[in-house]
């Protein structure tokens, strides 16, 4: 009996030198042909854990429990003397070969050991023991004697903690962890992409024939400073002309935080936690490969489009005017004064002003205002008031241009109290908070296997959406060809002069170093509303100086022939400033030089509410024309 049952106690766990064995496992009670089940209880070492067993025909209680044994009987106790010494015999074993601590409840019977506590499952008698299965793993019942061996998730802690060595590699793991935890990112410490620490989004979305277009990307919890990391300083600003009617010192209204985002500071920026809030709401924002469009363009050259138009403001805008917002609701201001020309930019602060419970004004260029009443109406159900900018330009004519909108806008925040003039998109720190559309396009150009150095292509207008996807591909030394494009009729990058120049044409704000057409250009009625603008901004003004940017500039007819080509092709209609970056990448996929490169162009804003302009389009409307050099100031 002896041998027969010592080395089932090693399967059981009883023993500590588990092996295998080659004949039919053996019960611990012994062999049991005629006599009735016995069921007992396995009480383990670490807590109280019972379970009241009771004998078909024995009617007693047998307890055993970690390093003593002892038998607890009542007195109608009847059972078969046989059993009885059998049982003993199992005690004395037990006695001289301690359970494993903790030990494992289950239940013992005659004909094998039955179903246990789910939670507490305990070793097997067939066969080697077996490895457990990784977390997850379906919730047992023990089955001992000739029934497969299942895991619970509970027991695989405690079936670590029998080996040392698995102790060791565990204690070693969680350290890792903890230190993980307490260590947060350093923002000085720059990652290939996305910043110092980016956090998971859900799942990559997948296109028909298996096509990533988000490749898994995660939301990037820092923004991108290329002033800092490229060592760039702007040349400083000059005072506004004194005018009784300008709001000047505008600069000092200006959060601290935002006027410490346009220094040399740090390469990386905490994005604070309520704007990562409303960025994980719409973002990872796609990333598609053009196929069709390559195939209708005959292009060896790889076409991507980065889509920034699903947010409430169908806008990149969005993701500068939510940070805006947020540092001047910080700083106690209660209402934002804006000017807009397509609509875009008012529409993106409304938005972000009604979810800081902030009021907001806009000022809108009259074509504008007068062409695109969608725009306008969402701007309404957003909370905004929404104004017809510049009725009247300085020296008596009718206004049309941004620039005599932002001059009525400024002098509107000077005069309102507790209202501030939010600058759209002519600023650094503008340009720094759309730096998560670049972070996350060159983590998926990484997932999908492009390794060679990309394009990066987007229209001028105020260099939030071409700065935002091309800026981050220069982090950590890289080398990636950034092209702003700018109208024929407004050539700021590629026909103006660099100097110092008015932001506004009636001299209400300070003077900056940018490339500038003159304030007082007046240029042709295009479309493209918010590329009406005669000069650069700074940030990019200082990049073109030092030859780190491109600019292409190019006429409006064949700017609405690839815009329409992309919606016959691929189903998406860009608006009329994102069509120039479309007919760039268009033209740009036909060089030799770019055969077999990837060509990524930013699809910042939908056309949904641009059909007067391609109404012009097709009626051949179109009035843009490349200005005459006695024009430019």
């Amino acid at each position: 009996m002896r041998t027969r049952l010592r080395p089932t106690l090693r399967k059981c766990g009883a023993l500590p030198d588990a092996r295998a064995f080659d004949s039919e496992p053996v019960h611990p009670l012994g062999s049991f042909s005629n006599s009735p089940p016995i069921e007992g209880t396995v009480k383990g070492g670490r807590g109280d854990h019972r379970e009241q067993v009771r004998g078909e025909e024995q009617g007693g209680e047998r307890a055993i429990s970690a390093g003593r044994v002892r038998l607890v009987r009542d007195r109608g106790d009847r059972g078969d003397r046989r059993d009885r010494r059998r049982l003993r015999r199992v005690h004395g074993q037990l006695l001289h070969q301690r359970l494993p601590e903790p030990a494992d409840r289950a239940v013992l019977r005659g004909s094998g050991l039955g179903d246990g506590d789910p939670d507490r499952a305990g070793w097997g008698v067939r066969g080697e023991h077996p490895r457990p299965p990784p977390e997850g793993a379906v919730r047992p019942v023990l089955r001992l004697g000739l029934r497969p061996l299942q895991w619970s998730p509970g027991s695989l802690g405690r079936h670590r903690r029998a080996d040392p060595a698995r102790r060791a590699r565990l204690r070693r793991l969680r350290a890792g962890r903890r230190r993980d935890r307490r260590r947060p990112p350093h923002p000085a410490r720059p990652r290939p992409v996305g910043g110092p620490a980016v956090r998971r989004q859900g799942t990559a979305r997948v296109l028909p024939g298996g096509l990533p277009v988000t490749g898994g990307v995660e939301v990037p919890t820092h923004w991108y400073n290329v002033l800092a990391e490229r060592g760039i300083e702007l040349p400083p600003e000059r005072a506004a002309d004194p005018s009784p009617a300008g709001g000047g010192g505008l600069s000092a209204a200006v959060p601290k935080a935002l006027v410490r985002q346009n220094m040399p500071l740090r390469p990386w920026v905490e994005i604070p936690e309520p704007v990562l809030e409303a960025y994980r709401e719409w973002r990872p924002t796609p990333l598609v490969r053009l196929r069709r469009l390559e195939a209708a363009l005959g292009t060896e050259a790889r076409l991507y489009m980065k889509y920034e138009a699903g947010n409430v403001a169908g806008s990149h805008k969005y993701l500068t005017a939510l940070a805006q917002a947020y540092y001047y609701a910080e700083a106690g201001v209660r209402t934002l004064v804006t000017s807009s020309a397509a609509g875009q930019w008012g529409t993106a602060v409304a938005a972000a002003a009604a979810r800081f419970g902030l009021r907001c004004v806009v000022h809108m260029v009259p074509g504008s205002f007068d062409r695109k009443p969608g725009r306008r109406a969402v701007m309404e159900l957003l909370g905004a008031e929404v104004l017809r900018g510049a009725e009247s330009a300085p020296g008596g004519g009718r206004g049309t241009a941004l620039s005599d909108v932002m001059s009525e806008a400024m002098k509107r925040a000077g005069e309102t109290e507790g209202g501030r003039w939010i600058l759209g998109g002519s600023e650094p720190f503008a340009i720094l908070h759309s730096t998560v559309i670049g972070a996350e396009a060159r983590e998926q150009l990484t997932g999908l296997g492009e390794d060679a150095d990309p394009v990066l292509i987007g229209y001028l207008g105020g260099g939030k959406n071409v700065g935002g996807l091309g800026l981050p591909f220069l982090a950590g030394g890289g080398d990636a060809a950034i092209v702003p494009v700018e109208s024929s009729s407004y050539p700021v990058l590629t026909r103006g002069a660099y100097r110092y120049d008015a932001r506004d044409r009636a001299g209400h704000g300070s003077q900056a170093k940018m490339y500038t057409l003159g304030s007082g250009y007046a240029g042709a009625p295009i479309q493209a509303e918010g590329m009406r603008y005669h000069a650069a901004p700074k940030l990019f003004s200082e990049l073109r100086a030092r030859e780190m940017v491109r600019p292409e500039a190019y006429d409006e007819k064949p700017v609405f022939d690839s815009a329409r080509l992309l919606l016959r092709t691929e189903g998406h209609l860009p608006s009329a400033e994102a069509a120039y970056a479309v007919h760039a990448a268009c033209e740009m996929a036909g060089r030799p030089e770019n055969a077999g490169r990837p060509l990524v162009f930013c699809l910042s804003d939908h056309g949904h509410y641009d059909g007067d302009a391609y109404r012009a389009y097709l009626d051949a409307r179109l009035a843009g024309r490349p200005p005459e050099d006695s024009e430019i100031a």
